[in-house]
């Protein structure tokens, strides 16, 4: 199972359809018939349309609900990925919009089937992006060092170094996540109104629960989360976009997203 979550305005829409042709053009090169794509979004019509994908739609009611009393667009992505863990039985790997995928991920979905002999189970992020420091995310650093730690010891968040890692890629195994997404959410509550800036507190609470309790691995490698062209690809997207008639079949228009590089 790939994970997708999607909802807003036009410019996250064209990020996932880039991102659900480049992942079904490897499908099709291979002849795959073994990838569920789930796509919870707002507007199901927007998005390409093909037996591999399945729709969830989200009603505006329940997206700002999801956000919280403290209106943290981030936080759905929690809601989502707790919802996926108690509707999906097999592992998934959730993954940003922005992102063009680069391989299958067969030997990571391998590496999520629970096994009790290998110790700690394995966690899937996108790539670590660092320790928290005075220098790297410093408020974050300040407030964890200053007020958190004893706050947090309920859930065993170990004591420092904190990693941040990015949470562009999300992947584990229901079996193993048990009550994970459950305690992100509460986790994220906790230090919402503290961190500034906010945009990355989901981040920070997936990551410091996940380093104290799996084996944290990157996936950058099977996947280019293109978080930091944001400014720009729009205008690139556009471009693959304008040029794809409404005529033309799926398979078609999985070739020019295969193509595009925004390096």
């Amino acid at each position: 199972n790939i994970v997708y979550l999607v909802h807003g305005g036009r410019k996250f829409y064209d990020q996932a359809r880039m991102s659900l042709l480049t992942l079904l053009d490897f499908l099709f090169k291979q002849g795959r018939h073994d990838y569920r794509i789930v796509v919870y979004c707002d507007d199901p019509q927007s998005l390409p349309q093909h037996p591999f994908i399945h729709f969830i739609r989200i009603p505006p009611e329940q997206l700002k609900s999801w956000r919280g009393p403290l209106e943290h667009v981030h936080r759905i992505k929690l809601e989502i990925l707790r919802n996926a863990a108690a509707r999906l039985n097999d592992p998934f790997i959730y993954v940003d919009c922005d992102t063009r995928w680069l391989r299958l991920p067969d030997v990571e979905f391998e590496a999520l089937v629970p096994d009790s002999s290998a110790g700690k189970p394995v966690f899937f992020m996108h790539m670590n992006d660092g320790e928290l420091s005075p220098t790297f995310y410093p408020h974050y650093f300040h407030h964890l060092t200053t007020y958190a730690s004893l706050e947090l010891a309920p859930w065993g968040i170990r004591p420092r170094p904190w990693l941040m890692w990015n949470s562009g890629v999300v992947g584990v195994s229901p079996k193993n996540a048990g009550s994970f997404f459950d305690e992100a959410l509460a986790v994220c509550d906790l230090l919402l109104p503290y961190l500034r800036p906010r945009l990355f507190t989901e981040q920070c609470a997936i990551s410091l629960l996940a380093q104290s309790r799996f084996e944290l691995r990157p996936f950058d490698h099977c996947l280019h989360h293109y978080w930091n062209f944001s400014s720009e690809a729009p205008i690139y997207l556009e471009s693959i976009f304008t040029g794809l008639s409404a005529t033309m079949s799926i398979e078609q228009r999985v070739k020019p997203a295969a193509t595009f590089k925004p390096e």
